[in-house]
């Protein structure tokens, strides 16, 4: 008894870990209580089923017969025999299995489906030679045939033998076309061969067409998008399926994929104009070199004929746009922007505060999601909307709420000042205008459209760079206002200084024992004998001669010394 009750326990704990798909660890259970009660049928039905769900199919029908020879009057063992010679094609077999249980048990209903399916099966085998030769096969047939198809593509997958994988999912899809599942499968494997990527992405695109609300297909269609470089496109798939599933994994971990390989791409294409602006410079000195040679006036004079009415029409099509839009009425919305979908509060946030979002945000219309073409109640409109979607009292739980509602309050107000929204626009349409005049002129020169970056794009970056431009010479001017304004300040106390330092001086010099100090050096002066000296010096310098002066001169000596 107490060995019968040990190995109910291990059967509860294999049932446990058969449950959780911890298929060894139920094996190894399951053939423990065998150890310990080795006649008891429900043990070797129980590993059974655990072996097949492992992919063992011999050992699945090895403990189905010990459960049939056990006790033959219950289903289930009959069952187990039929599903494991199922799963190893033994098709024949298995229906005289199933056959065998319901001579003993004729109402089991589990036995009855597992008969019917085996008998679909069966006249499936044949609909697979049609289906290799182009006959057409019953439709009644295809279900087990299909599964069938698929397990071993998932084994094929499994063993690296991607092309094999494919052919089996590719029989399956010839007869059941709309299971989503196998254009997953089909694509994960095209994906895998590294030589169909663009197949991958068909596959994936269908999966998602037939099972919009399946995360697997949306990490599929990611995942492939993501291989041929469409990483913007990988983005809104992945976010896409994140609205639906937002904690899965798969799908998060595949948008932050796609974000640095979009990152990448970007460094990668900067690098990539770079080289062909260089080779354009060399091949554009290389031309005009040659045109000067052969002195092809008479083509330059029509390529600048062509050129000029070229820019003519895009001036007056600008100045037509901006006509309409001072004529257009400020106080009506615009359905476009009205109906547009502005996503989640996490997207808009993350938006508003990814990577060098400082100089992102100097383009108040793109932290609106608006174009210039917006009116004054368009700005108001958008702006109410998007402070539902990031004010920090609604988004607790955002850490960069605040920051995100901080720039779209400053992109508002701008718009709402009417010199300055004129200010962006014409900011805007001046970088747009001149990315537009470099675009045809490329075209002209026998660049392709299809082989260059598309003028939207272009113009994007174009606006970005010149409001980042006037950003960095504000900062600069500021700058420099700063260092001009610490100069003043120091000259000023530097002046103030010296005052101060005469002020004191003046004090001092009025000081009283300062005025006795000069009296008491001027008295001394005055007592002081060294004039005396100086006049009995003069005495002794007299002339001595009696000479005579000469015929009207005066007599000098005789006038001194009266003097004197």
């Amino acid at each position: 008894m107490e060995a019968a009750a040990s190995a109910e326990e291990l059967k509860a704990q294999g049932n446990k870990a058969l449950t959780e798909k911890d298929f060894p660890e139920a094996i190894r259970l399951y053939s423990k209580a065998i150890e310990l009660d080795p006649s008891n049928h429900v043990y070797f039905s129980n590993r059974s089923a655990a072996h097949l769900s492992a992919g063992d199919a011999p050992a699945a029908l090895a403990d189905g017969e010990q459960c049939v020879g056990a006790k033959i009057d219950w289903p289930k063992g009959h069952n187990r025999k039929g599903a494991a010679l199922h799963r190893l094609g033994r098709l024949e077999e298995a229906a005289a299995a199933y056959m065998a249980g319901l001579e003993v048990c004729p109402e089991d209903p589990g036995l009855v489906s597992a008969l019917k399916t085996v008998s679909e099966a069966l006249g499936r085998s044949k609909s697979v030679a049609a289906t290799e030769t182009g006959a057409e096969v019953p439709p009644e047939e295809w279900k087990v045939q299909v599964e069938e198809f698929k397990t071993n593509g998932n084994a094929a997958f499994k063993a690296g033998n991607h092309q094999e994988a494919i052919r089996f999912y590719s029989m399956a899809l010839e007869l059941d076309p709309a299971n989503a599942v196998l254009y997953s499968n089909r694509s994960a494997a095209f994906l895998a061969s590294g030589e169909a990527k663009s197949k991958a992405l068909v596959d994936a695109a269908k999966c998602v067409e037939l099972r919009p609300d399946w995360a697997k297909g949306h990490s599929r269609l990611g995942a492939a998008q993501h291989s041929l470089g469409r990483f913007d496109a990988a983005i809104d798939t992945y976010k896409n399926g994140l609205r639906m599933y937002p904690s899965d994994k798969s799908l998060a971990n595949g948008l932050a994929e796609a974000k640095k390989g979009q990152e990448k791409a970007r460094v990668a294409e900067v690098e990539k104009a770079r080289r062909e602006y260089e080779a354009y410079q060399a091949a554009e000195a290389a031309r005009k070199a040659a045109d000067q040679a052969c002195a092809d006036d008479l083509m330059d004079n029509l390529f600048g004929e062509i050129a000029g009415d070229e820019e003519k029409r895009a001036e007056e099509k600008r100045e037509a746009e901006a006509l309409a839009r001072r004529e257009k009425v400020q106080t009506e919305k615009t359905d476009a922007y009205t109906k547009q979908s502005l996503g989640s509060s996490v997207e808009q946030v993350g938006r508003l505060v990814e990577t060098n979002y400082k100089f992102r945000n100097l383009n108040p219309y793109w932290v609106l999601q608006l174009d210039i073409d917006a009116t004054v109640e368009d700005i108001k409109f958008r702006y109410k909307k998007l402070s539902l979607l990031v004010h920090p009292d609604k988004n607790l739980t955002l850490e960069d709420a605040q920051v995100a509602f901080d720039e779209l309050k400053r992109a508002y107000e701008e718009l709402l000042d009417e010199e300055k929204r004129d200010l962006v626009i014409e900011t805007i349409e001046t970088a747009r205008a001149k990315e537009g005049k470099e675009h045809r002129k490329l075209v002209r020169k026998g660049m392709k459209e299809d082989e260059m970056k598309s003028l939207e794009a272009k113009s994007a970056v174009a606006v970005a760079k010149a409001f980042a431009d006037i950003e960095l010479r504000r900062r600069d001017t500021e700058k420099h206002l700063a260092a001009s304004r610490k100069r003043e300040r120091d000259q000023e106390d530097q002046v103030k200084s010296k005052a101060k330092a005469e002020e004191d001086l003046d004090k001092n010099w009025t000081k009283e024992e300062r005025v006795d100090d000069r009296i008491n050096d001027w008295r001394g002066f005055q007592t002081d004998a060294g004039p005396k000296k100086s006049v009995s010096n003069y005495k002794q310098q007299e002339r001595g001669d009696s000479k005579k002066p000469k015929f009207g001169a005066a007599e000098m000596e005789s006038w001194k010394k009266a003097w004197k």
